[in-house]
């Protein structure tokens, strides 16, 4: 069956690197996706985690699927001091750089932080422009995340790069928190779809939660996706920050077992 479940690395961001790639491998998930920063997220990823990360696909066959670029300086991307915008670009150039040496074939980015502006401005342009560039000259993707606001950066971005260097990265959770947007951007941009963050909230908040444990009607989600053009995993991004599920392993049972579901009901 294709695509298979994948599930984020950072689960449960409490936990060793050592444990989690271990219960995830026991799991059952065949890839992943990492998170591609140090804590706090503006510091590179560090030499250990990476070497975590090697272990677990050479060593256990564990698919690297993606990367999450960080978005703390996303906002700068725009900004007019020119020194803020260098640092952001630098920043997920670095992201780029690390995908590079992992052989990670996908790089996710945001297109903005808090609210966003209604088009982005100039600099914003110019800066996702030299980030596509950088992604190029690496031979990796760049997938655009949709957010908690506004998703017109977004769109502008995939409206003005090709296939061949961008696409999208679709969040259930967040799509179904923005009035109106119910899976309508899958349906408007899923034959641009790079990879996926699917987990379930109760309909006010964030929450990431294991699909069927919230909200959102994931027959409908079945409905519009696009599984005859779709060539990645289906990737969760459920974590154990608000789940009613205590445990780590019994977590990535669900996970799992939640995945498998959504992926028995697309159409034959």
């Amino acid at each position: 069956m294709f695509p298979e479940p994948a599930i984020c690395s950072y689960f449960n961001p409490d936990l060793p690197p050592e444990q989690v790639f271990e219960l995830i491998i026991r799991s059952g998930f065949k890839a992943i996706t990492v998170w591609g920063a140090g804590d706090p997220g503006t510091a590179p990823m560090p030499d250990y985690y990476k070497q975590f990360l090697r272990a677990a696909r050479d060593v256990h066959g564990l698919v690297l699927g993606s990367l999450h670029a960080p978005f703390e300086l996303t906002t700068d991307l725009s900004s007019p001091d020119n020194s803020l915008r260098t640092k952001a670009l630098d920043r997920l150039k670095l992201a780029i750089n690390d995908a590079l040496e992992l052989q990670i074939p996908v790089v996710i980015i945001h297109a903005h932080r808090g609210e966003a502006p209604p088009q982005l401005s100039a600099l914003g342009r110019r800066s996702f422009t030299e980030l596509i560039e950088a992604a190029v000259s690496a031979n990796i993707l760049l997938a655009v995340e949709n957010t908690l606001d506004s998703i017109a950066p977004l769109e502008w971005i995939l409206s003005q790069f090709p296939a061949s260097t961008v696409g999208l990265c679709y969040d259930s959770g967040h799509d179904q928190l923005i009035p109106g947007q119910t899976f309508n951007l899958l349906r408007r941009w899923g034959h641009r779809l790079l990879t996926t963050h699917i987990h379930d909230n109760l309909g006010q908040s964030d929450d990431h939660l294991i699909p069927g444990q919230g909200v959102i009607d994931f027959s409908a989600f079945v409905r519009a996706f696009p599984w005859q053009t779709y060539n990645g995993y289906l990737t969760l991004e459920a974590t154990m920050a608000n789940s009613p599920v205590t445990d780590p392993a019994e977590f990535l049972s669900q996970a799992l077992t939640a995945a498998n579901q959504i992926l028995t009901l697309q159409p034959s």
